[in-house]
């Protein structure tokens, strides 16, 4: 009994340090962003995000930014930047997604206001992206 009880545990810290595919969190792995959207890294500095549930443009920017900082560790001040719209996803065949890249601070079309992922060069800073991610508790920052 104590042996299985062992086991589960050391099987459970193990899983702790990997995404949601078993894959350790590398640079390349997958990534779920706070809001539940996965994050795919495509290659020359680009990730796509692909929604899951509610697919507003709110959710792949909260889903990019979160992306950028957590995984990439990019400052807050940096800005994530629509490269692709939404349209066909290269990782969930079938479904959508929107691709994005990170810019330096001050680079890149700020969306304003408004969150639009229908045309490619609008961004927001990391840090306003990640607080569109918080709609439940205001003020609350996720890391």
């Amino acid at each position: 009994m104590r042996a299985s009880i062992f086991a589960v545990s050391i099987v459970a810290m193990a899983l702790v340090g990997c995404d949601q595919t078993g894959n350790p969190n590398r640079d390349n792995a997958v990534f779920r962003a706070s809001n539940g959207f996965l994050v795919h890294p495509i290659g020359d500095g680009r990730f796509e995000v692909i929604p899951r549930g509610n697919s507003s443009s709110k959710g792949f920017f909260c889903a990019a930014g979160d992306y950028a900082q957590r995984r990439l560790g990019e400052p807050p001040s940096a800005r994530v930047v629509l490269t692709s719209p939404i349209g066909p996803a290269i990782n969930n065949p079938g479904g959508n997604s929107a691709k994005f890249t990170v810019a330096p601070p001050g680079s890149g079309r700020s969306s304003g206001i408004f969150v639009n992922t229908r045309r490619a060069g609008e961004s927001l800073s990391i840090g306003h992206a990640r607080t569109l991610c918080n709609r439940d508790f205001p003020g609350f920052n996720p890391n």
